[in-house]
């Protein structure tokens, strides 16, 4: 038998059955993460449960980041490496600049997500080459990926061994 989870019928209640059959009546609140450890015959199991049943607002916060002629960002950098959503401000001539992704090896960035977003400063002549780190590949590939549009967007993610584009917006 497995950990289960289901409604009941006392109001505003989730009921968590366990491997063991034990019953466990969790009143429901927007703010309860519940997680239930069981002692079984194949050691310990768990159960994560979130109980919030009002909807929750997801804010990204960017990490602002100058781009001008000439310039490479390293997003391996501590002042890079907590942040998923990157604002790509261009400033000064145009020209071309890198910003190497993270080592998708690492396990901060194993199936880590990052967003980069371009604002009114991007046109044609204004480039942002987004690279992978050393031999690693972005969607198998170990050159670059272009950004040079206003408002332009990418996001990129990590399985532990190389980045993939899973969205483009252009």
């Amino acid at each position: 038998m497995s950990n289960t989870v289901s409604s009941t019928n006392i109001p505003n209640t989730i009921t968590i059955t366990t491997q063991e059959d034990n019953v466990i009546n969790i009143p429901q609140t927007t703010t309860n993460v519940v997680q239930v450890i069981s002692q079984g015959p194949q050691g310990p199991s768990g159960l994560g449960v979130d109980l919030g049943t009002s909807p929750t607002n997801i804010y990204l916060t960017p990490i602002k980041v100058v781009c001008q002629k000439n310039n490479n960002v390293n997003l391996s950098e501590s002042a890079y490496t907590s942040s998923g959503m990157f604002e790509l401000n261009w400033t000064g001539s145009s020209g071309n600049m890198t910003m190497y992704l993270p080592d998708a090896t690492n396990s901060n960035n194993t199936y880590r997500s990052i967003r980069f977003i371009t604002n009114g400063s991007y046109e044609t002549n204004t480039r942002t080459y987004l690279t992978p780190s050393g031999s690693q590949t972005l969607d198998g590939s170990t050159g670059f990926y272009e950004i040079n549009k206003a408002y332009e967007g990418i996001m990129v993610w990590s399985d532990g061994i190389e980045w993939f584009r899973i969205q483009t917006k252009a």
